[in-house]
């Protein structure tokens, strides 16, 4: 990729987490919007996964990124770490089928 069309591209950062998300769109090295998506299912680990599935679908179509970047989670010992775990899997997987 050409440096001009660098600086040009549209980046999704994403510091997912199991309850928010911090969110930053940047278009070349400028801040373009940024937000906190909270995630509300509480009622099991795999209705989480799948609010954060849609959450990230959203993002995507909303913002087309040229790149995605994701946080690597602090991990820390919690009942939530293996979710985080599976969180992220789940996000580099979807990422790889959306390109």
């Amino acid at each position: 990729m050409s440096k001009t069309k660098n600086r040009r591209a549209k980046i999704l950062a994403i510091d997912p987490g199991t309850r928010y998300w911090g969110i930053a769109v940047f278009k070349g090295e400028t801040l373009h919007d940024s937000a906190v998506k909270v995630l509300t299912a509480n009622d099991s680990p795999a209705n989480r996964l799948a609010e954060a599935r849609g959450v990230f679908h959203a993002l995507v179509e909303d913002h087309a990124p040229d790149v995605l970047v994701l946080e690597k989670p602090f991990f820390f010992w919690s009942k939530q770490a293996h979710l985080l775990d599976t969180l992220i899997d789940e996000l580099k997987s979807l990422s790889r089928r959306k390109r």
